[in-house]
């Protein structure tokens, strides 16, 4: 009987959502390894760290809505309005490197809180809210640049998204500090508890006496910091404020998430399975570019993953 309960237990630790994740990236690690030998070396995987800490971050945030219920189609193009917003503040305002960051997180920061006031207190489904303000953002973005890419950055910000620190890029510093917050947050305070309630049983969560309406707007709020700091990130790696990047990095984020174990269910999902998941995504697409395959066949393999990924959430539930 006690060897029962034993196996039956292994089972239940080796077959947990987030270790089956973690095994997917080892296969998939193990397939592009044997077909192209760059793959698997220091350099390249310091290279797929550096791409998978923007995504990741933005990761990050789209888990904590979509575990409260809730969803952001609108983080491309809010990270590329921050970026905008702190390129222009350091080359054309005057302004310091750490005021330029902080304007961008709190532009993020006041677009993701009309967001959630929108989604709290109109009612409207995120999904609808977000899709129009996707749009709304990238237009007000292309008018503030008239479609122009600022440059002309001081060095000491570039560095942020190209230089190393002890051989790891900085970047990844920048994630692992996200993470050690996304940890703490839905586990060690009451909103990330919160997040959870509200995922799983939203009326049981506002007749328990919270509320609910706060804490989504709460939520959009934190997701809008990390959406402003992967704002940061990829403007410093490409050196400028770039009006028409992030197409698309929300889609690849709502992937990483639910590919990880978050369903959009809400209620479940943990900062572990956001990881794995990123860097899965990143894996993939380093992969892919090693193999030299045309970007329009890329997007098909990223729409094929991210259905699958909402099917296996499906069935999970099912």
């Amino acid at each position: 009987m006690s060897d029962n309960l034993l196996l039956m237990k292994a089972k239940t630790i080796l077959f947990k959502r987030e270790w089956i994740v973690l095994y997917i990236l080892i296969c998939v690690c193990i397939l592009f390894s044997a077909m192209n030998p760059n793959f698997l070396t220091t350099s390249n995987a310091m290279n797929v760290l550096r791409q998978v800490s923007i995504n990741g971050v933005l990761a990050l945030g789209i888990t904590f809505l979509i575990i409260s219920g809730n969803t952001d189609l609108a983080g491309g193009s809010t990270m590329a309005f921050a970026g905008l917003i702190a390129a222009d503040a350091m080359a054309n305002w005057r302004v310091g490197m750490i005021p330029a960051m902080m304007l961008a997180i709190l532009t993020s920061v006041l677009v993701c809180a009309i967001t959630g006031v929108i989604v709290a207190i109109g009612k409207i489904p995120a999904f609808i809210v977000t899709l129009g303000m996707a749009q709304a953002v990238r237009g007000v973005t292309m008018l503030w640049s008239s479609g122009m890419p600022i440059g002309r950055l001081p060095r000491s910000f570039t560095n942020i998204g190209t230089q190393f620190l002890l051989g790891i890029p900085i970047p990844v510093y920048i994630y692992a500090a996200c993470i050690a917050y996304a940890v703490f947050f839905l586990k060690k305070t009451p909103l990330g508890r919160y997040t959870y309630a509200i995922g799983g049983n939203q009326e049981a969560t506002r007749l328990s006496g919270v509320n609910v309406d706060l804490c989504k707007i709460k939520i959009y709020l934190i997701h809008g910091v990390m959406v402003g700091i992967a704002g940061i990130i990829i403007t410093a790696r490409v050196q400028s404020g770039q009006p028409g990047i992030g197409a698309g990095y929300e889609l690849d984020a709502i992937a990483a998430t639910v590919i990880g174990g978050t369903s959009f269910g809400g209620g479940v999902g943990t900062v572990f399975g956001a990881v794995v998941g990123a860097i899965i995504m990143g894996v993939i697409q380093n992969g892919l570019d090693l193999m030299l395959m045309s970007p329009f066949y890329q997007q098909v393999v990223k729409g094929v993953i991210i259905i699958s990924a909402v099917l296996l959430d499906r069935k999970r539930k099912l």
